[in-house]
């Protein structure tokens, strides 16, 4: 009888290792598709992006393949950024070297810029945000999104996970170790669209986080009623009565989503921007066919990258556009829910706000619906640091996807996701 007991628990064993196997075998087929479709939908955005800068780069009177060679040059270097840190384990970010390393260079740079003199770190509209290098312009802040975010979610996965800190005073840590020194240095060079986008990602991550909903919900009411407080004194007072080259903008902005009238000074950007995505109606004018590049949009190989393609391709081709951002947010998202320890679970949580927000701001602005932040579109624009920053996040998303199952499994948040 015994002998008999011993044998049915042997095949019993073996069955829950082969089904074991079987699950694992399944999970990991589903990693391996989560990483090719994340790889594919980034392929076909940046090969519209190259097409589309080669239409705007028609609209320059001077070395117009330059702009292309450029843009293809600096995506090729952040598809190799990409590649190196797929291969890392996102898990190094978690060690202390690192995480010292990641909060004080990003200081120390900051701190540079502010006392580098100009012919270093020239103005340019209106904010102190580059490093001049030669022919190349770096933007830091753009940089440090992702490194940012790395902190970020340390020290939320670390206080989930000890489950030992209150609401407030996990507020309070986050508020005044993490988010106040880069917002106030990015603040100093007068890049707000930088620090918004900063401020979006970690309330994006807070609701993630444990923290109680009721303390969510009442930050969002006062945080709602600032901006709304701040916004209707700004366009009572009027431009006449306002100083400051932003609140004059922002005034323009109000003004022009009530009442249409945009100011020749402070609203031109949006009004050529409407002017060009009205113009493309539904299927656009055709592939090369836009005119609003020919100098009529200022920054449309940055800020206003999607009034080109807008324009030539009409609703129909900037539905899709956003079709495929958001595609690719929803396999970093599941990317997130799939993740196996809570560091994973926030860092591509916090990579897929970073790109989604960016996305929406961007073209936002583009429509008239937001104030002009100058952010690029993510992926899409002309410019480095953002190419850089993006690609390289992915990469990291792209190797939490293949080891996160690895390690063990945290506290489970992806019933907010």
């Amino acid at each position: 009888m015994k002998r008999k007991d011993a044998i049915h628990e042997n095949i019993y064993d073996k069955y829950q290792k082969l089904h074991e196997s079987g699950e694992e075998l399944e999970k990991q087929v589903s990693r391996n598709k989560r990483s090719s479709a994340l790889l594919m939908i980034l392929f076909i955005i940046l090969s519209l992006s190259i097409a589309n800068m080669f239409s705007v780069s028609l609209g320059l009177r001077n070395d117009q393949l330059g702009l292309v060679k450029k843009h293809t040059l600096m995506i090729f270097i952040g598809l190799f950024l990409c590649f190196v840190l797929s291969k890392i384990s996102y898990k190094t970010f978690q060690k202390s070297f690192a995480k010292k390393a990641l909060y004080i260079i990003p200081l120390l740079i900051f701190i540079g810029m502010m006392l580098a003199p100009s012919s270093i770190v020239p103005v340019r509209n209106g904010a102190k945000a580059w490093i001049q290098l030669g022919g190349f312009a770096i933007q830091p802040a753009e940089l440090f999104k992702v490194s940012y975010i790395i902190l970020l979610s340390g020290v939320l996965a670390r206080i989930e996970d000890e489950n030992s800190m209150k609401d407030y005073t996990l507020i309070i840590l986050v508020g005044a170790f993490t988010f106040l020194p880069y917002a106030i240095f990015i603040h100093l060079q007068n890049d707000l669209g930088a620090i918004i986008h900063y401020a979006l990602i970690t309330g994006y991550l807070f609701v993630l986080s444990n923290i109680s909903i009721k303390i969510i919900r009442l930050w969002s009411l006062i945080g709602g009623v600032a901006v709304v407080s701040a916004f209707s004194l700004i366009y009572k007072l009027g431009a006449d009565n306002l100083s400051g080259y932003k609140l004059k903008r922002i005034y323009s902005f109000l003004d022009g989503l009530f009442t249409g009238n945009y100011s020749p000074e402070f609203g031109y950007q949006v009004r050529q921007a409407l002017i060009g995505f009205g113009s493309g109606g539904f299927l656009g004018k055709g592939f090369a066919n836009g005119i609003q590049k020919y100098s009529y949009v200022p920054e449309t190989a940055t800020d206003f990258i999607s009034v080109t393609f807008g324009e030539e391709f009409g609703l129909l081709g900037m539905f899709i556009l956003l079709s495929f951002y958001l595609i690719l947010y929803w396999i970093i998202c599941t990317i997130s829910k799939e993740c196996q320890d809570s560091f994973g679970k926030y860092l591509s949580a916090g990579i897929g706000a970073y790109l989604i927000i960016q996305v929406f701001i961007n073209i936002g602005v583009a429509i008239g619906i937001l104030p002009v932040f100058g952010l690029t579109l993510p992926l899409f624009s002309n410019g480095g640091s953002s190419i850089f920053a993006i690609l390289s996040a992915l990469g990291i998303c792209l190797n939490i996807n293949k080891t996160s199952h690895l390690f063990e499994k945290k506290k489970n948040f992806s019933k907010h996701l």
